[in-house]
């Protein structure tokens, strides 16, 4: 019984008109849709051929399959790169891939229901010419996918699973060897540099996430389409569950085209936000909370929080109904605005209250200090449940707590989330709150680096911890681009304004904004590819790559587009 209900709640389509483009009409445009190849081709329709390239070293008889080059591979930088040098996401892509001791050039040309390619080899490295800037746009449009196929999806945790769909999806590439696949949470970040060059494709993309809905209006937060995708993930991570959300940065920059394709994303809109507003709604009116914490293991330091984007980010010791995340109130809130400026735009004047009221409550300044500002510390931190201390009992690799369960400030973990009031813009700009988080984030002990905003403070006892034995720090210390550039942004907005803060946000601004893109590039130079994140001690380059996705937003920084 359980199974039938998933099957038949959890997988009805909304009943709503697609947001955007007809696939059948485009069924015979090709480009390079195949992003976790290093060369391949395909239509974006369903049954469309698959064309891609493989070589090899002649070594005779000696020839084993790991001698193969077929999909994208995450090697050592200076054996194997592939980065597009030119690239327009539609008629045309120029690309140079380095292995050992060979050159290959690829490059092809669209020509509508038909298209040409041209594969060329040289001996020996060639020095990289291109700007940095070209490298960011080309294999952020380059990496563009295309995918078709059912999810995986389950209601609960431990519950039956289902296949959801079937589905397809136009997609940007986060990275093409560790992450060839979808990502609702980083897709917004992609297409704040997309719409930059071409709005249209972004509208397309971010369409395509829409029409993945469901009748409830949830969107699964990775796209995992069909057996080859599957292939290409570890199994943990494939079934995603119904209820875990992730943040909606895609609203960040839909209220900027024409009224005819928002009138038809904004039911679309409205039912995403709408079911966030019901799952993921906290204790008390007007908190909230990421749903899909692990409430039992003992084996984690802190337990993951998926759905917020931010997987290891600290929060409550033990994860129950009564902790209040401060990331998702802000992001609730900037959602609750931008609709009620859609439903302006397309008429929907009894949308329009809603979202103005829902928006001016979540936005209340004396709540959100009540809620989560510490008057000790002078910051803003997530509300837990849990207990002051937590560590590892190496012996058996369990969690221990020190002190009984309170309800209480996450004081001890200052860092990227603590900045979302002001990321999103929800403090005034004369507020006594944005010069002290400006000032704290601009300490050398606490969020500054010579490259970066680092993800958590220096003096958190979770600065660098691991999370399991074999779980190493990810959002604990480590520079990532994404919200690199958020703060940038809101600096740049608050720099705006006559007043108190103006001079200290301006200053931080340029700093940030010079250590930011000194240090991409220095990295650029030396290993020739953008990476996942980047080491806060030594600026070096960590984590996946060649990571062409968010970090691409660089090029937005150089040039000083903020959204």
């Amino acid at each position: 019984i359980c199974r039938w209900l998933l099957i038949s709640f959890v997988n009805n389509d909304i009943a709503l008109r697609f947001v955007y483009l007809h696939w059948f009409i485009l069924k015979r445009i090709w480009g390079s849709y195949r992003s976790h190849m290093y060369f391949g081709l395909r239509t974006q329709h369903p049954q469309s051929p698959l064309f891609g390239m493989i070589w090899y070293p002649q070594k005779g008889m000696q020839l084993t399959i790991h001698d193969v080059r077929h999909w994208c591979e995450k090697v050592v930088y200076n054996y194997r790169l592939y980065i597009y040098t030119h690239a327009d996401g539609r008629t045309f892509g120029n690309q140079i891939i380095e292995d050992n001791l060979l050159n290959i050039r690829t490059s092809w040309l669209n020509n509508g229901s038909s298209w040409t390619s041209q594969i060329t080899t040289t001996s020996g490295y060639s020095e990289m010419h291109e700007k940095m800037g070209m490298f960011a746009l080309s294999n952020m449009l380059g990496t563009i996918g295309y995918n078709f196929g059912h999810n995986r999806v389950r209601g609960e945790p431990g519950s039956y699973e289902t296949l959801y769909g079937p589905n397809q999806l136009l997609s940007a590439c986060p990275c093409r060897s560790t992450f060839p696949r979808g990502f609702l949470w980083d897709e917004g970040f992609h297409s704040l540099l997309i719409r930059k060059f071409d709005a249209e494709l972004a509208l397309k993309i971010t369409g395509s996430w829409l029409n993945t809905m469901n009748i409830d209006g949830w969107i699964p937060r990775e796209m995992i389409l069909g057996a080859e995708a599957e292939l290409r993930v570890p199994p943990e991570f494939i079934v995603q569950t119904y209820k875990t959300a992730n943040p909606p940065i895609s609203l960040q920059f839909v209220g900027l085209d024409t009224v005819g394709v928002l009138r038809r994303m904004y039911p679309r809109l409205s039912a995403w936000y709408n079911w966030l507003n019901n799952t993921q709604a906290g204790y008390f009116s007007g908190t909230y909370r990421w749903r899909g914490r692990n409430a039992t293991t003992e084996r984690e330091l802190n337990p993951k929080t998926f759905a917020s984007g931010f997987d290891d980010y600290p929060r409550a010791t033990h994860p129950s109904e009564h902790e209040y995340h401060l990331d998702l109130r802000c992001w609730m809130a900037f959602s609750a605005s931008v609709l009620s400026k859609l439903g302006e735009i397309v008429g929907d004047t009894t949308g329009k209250a809603i979202y103005e009221r829902d928006s001016k409550y979540l936005s209340d300044f004396d709540n959100l200090n009540k809620l989560h500002w510490s008057r000790r510390k002078k910051r803003f931190c997530l509300l837990f449940f849990g207990v002051n201390e937590v560590f590892f009992a190496l012996i058996c690799i369990v969690r221990n707590g020190i002190g009984q369960l309170t309800l209480q400030l996450v004081e001890d973990a200052f860092g990227y989330i603590s900045l979302f009031p002001m990321i999103l813009r929800l403090l005034p700009y004369d507020s006594v709150q944005l010069e002290l988080i400006l000032s704290s984030m601009h300490s050398e002990e606490e969020l500054w680096t010579p490259f970066g905003i680092r993800s958590l403070s220096k003096s958190s006892p979770y600065y660098r911890q691991w999370n399991t034995k074999d779980d190493p720090p990810y959002w604990r210390g480590d520079i990532w681009m994404n919200m690199n550039y958020m703060v940038l942004s809101a600096l740049k907005y608050y720099s705006q304004f006559s007043g108190p803060n103006k001079e200290l946000a301006l200053r931080i601004y340029n700093d940030l904004r010079n250590n930011v893109v000194k240090n991409v590039f220095r990295e650029f130079n030396r290993t020739g590819t953008f990476w996942e994140h980047y080491d806060d001690k030594t600026g070096r380059g960590g984590g996946a790559y060649p990571f062409t996705g968010w970090t691409s937003l660089v090029l937005a920084i150089m040039a000083e587009q903020y959204d």
